[in-house]
Parts: structure tokens; sequence; C-alpha cells
């Protein structure tokens, strides 16, 4: 990537910050009456969202009004979302699929258990609920026939699709199940439960009911791409999206694209 530079506007005392590294775009939602969602990127080819008070100057990128957008296709009284399963003849297990856009996914996490797979807190009952959660080289064997783990630009592909980040974050969360409060709308039947995560080598659980982790097949020689989600209503600038990358020891949750769309 090339190298970023960026002066932002703070406004008050001393007026412009210098951050080498990254770029700042702000979007058109606000998030408090003081606060709206920005996109940071960074030279270490993260994309996050912020949350920057809104007399701050960034960057301006416009957006054709065509858009590209998939509308939903699911509320409180109606489903009509394109669903299929993906059969994994491994262990017979049967997975809901979705259809957003040109992409088809598993509507569940996957649950197959292979070598350096786990479940939650070592118990059962949380594979039952959110699948096994996997480390990078797990992950990148784990899903069936027909199906793949998803690249980092596939990930973003599906974010992109349901409107960006500051909408995904709640429009592809299940309607239940999430400890921080229920806010998720499930627009589009990817239905994200909050799995956690398992924190590398140790058996240390975190994050199970307020967070989700799931693994690309991005990766460098050490550290390897995921996606996390979170929405925490009584923090203004503590939910969204995010795109990052660390030690392919920890273990996160895997959904499955399938290899055509059907």
């Amino acid at each position: 990537m090339a190298s970023l530079q960026f002066l932002l506007a703070i406004g008050g005392g001393w007026p412009y910050e210098f951050h080498r590294g990254s770029a700042f775009f702000w979007s058109a939602t606000d998030t408090t009456v003081n606060t709206a969602f920005a996109m940071r990127i960074s030279s270490r080819e993260e994309c996050t969202i912020e949350f920057p008070n809104r007399k701050y100057a960034l960057s301006v990128r416009c957006l054709n009004d065509t858009g590209v957008a998939v509308k939903p296709c699911k509320n409180g009284t109606e489903d009509n979302c394109v669903y299929g399963e993906l059969v994994d003849n491994r262990d017979g297990q049967t997975y809901k699929t979705v259809k957003i856009g040109d992409q088809v996914w598993m509507a569940e996490n996957l649950n197959y258990e292979v070598d350096s797979s786990f479940c939650y807190n070592d118990s059962a009952e949380y594979c039952e609920k959110y699948g096994h959660l996997y480390t990078w080289d797990a992950a990148t064997v784990a899903c069936p026939s027909g199906s793949h783990l998803p690249s980092l630009a596939e990930w973003k592909i599906l974010i992109e699709a349901v409107g960006g980040g500051p909408i995904a974050v709640t429009a592809l969360q299940s309607t239940s199940g999430w400890s921080n409060g229920d806010v998720g709308t499930d627009l589009f039947g990817f239905s994200v439960l909050p799995a956690g995560i398992r924190m590398g080598s140790k058996r240390d659980y975190s994050r199970e009911g307020s967070e989700a982790y799931f693994w690309s097949s991005t990766a460098d020689i050490n550290e390897a791409h995921y996606m996390t989600l979170y929405y925490y209503p009584d923090r203004d600038t503590y939910h969204g999206v995010y795109f990052y990358r660390e030690t392919k020891k920890r273990a996160h949750s895997v959904r499955c694209l399938l290899d055509s769309a059907e």
C-alpha cells in the first residue's frame, strides 16, 4: 500500500493534528449530537469505523446516487430472503444458507470439529449454540466441499452490499442472544451471534454474548485478517464493523462462502 499521510483539523487550540499512515473520511450518518461515523484506512491495511467530533475536518468521497446496496429481505413480519442448504458430507450436518447480492453465505456458524477447533469455555453447549471457534490454520481447511473461507475482499463486499459498517452492525445481527442489548434487526437473514473469542494458546475465552469475530483467508506470515462486529448501546462510540489483523493462534468463528452463487 502506498504511504498514507493525513492532516486532521481538530478545531480549537492548535488547529491541526498530523496522522502518518492513516486517512479519514466522513459518512452521512451521525451517532450523537456531537459525533458522527467516519471511516479510517491505515497503512496496515486495516479499515475501521471511528466516531470523531462533528467539528473535526475530514476528507470527503462522494458516492454516485445510483448506489449498489442490496435491499433488505426481512423485517419483523415478513421474511423474503433467499435461503438454501449446504450439507457437510463429512459429518452429515446441514447448514442454512442465504443469498445476499451475488454472494451465498452460510447463515450460521460452522460447527465442524477439526484439530485446533474449540467450544467456548471448552463446553459442548456453546458449540451447539455458536459453532466451533477455529485458529486461522484450522479455519483455512474447515469449510465443507463447495464452499471456502472468505477473503478479506469478500467480507468487504458483503458489508458494502448491506449498506456499509454503520448499517451492517445491526442489520447483520440476530434479533436476540446479545447480552448488551438486542439491537439487531437481521434484515438480510445473516443472523450473527456473539460467539466471542479464544485468546491464543491459553484456555482464555472472552466476550461471549457481546462480540463476534470471523476469520478471513487473507494473511501474511504471522498474522491474518478478520472481521469483528459488536454494539454497545450505552457507549456511543463503541459499536461497528471493524477489519483488523492479529496472531493466527487466536480462535474465531467461521462463516463459509459458497464457491459460486446459486
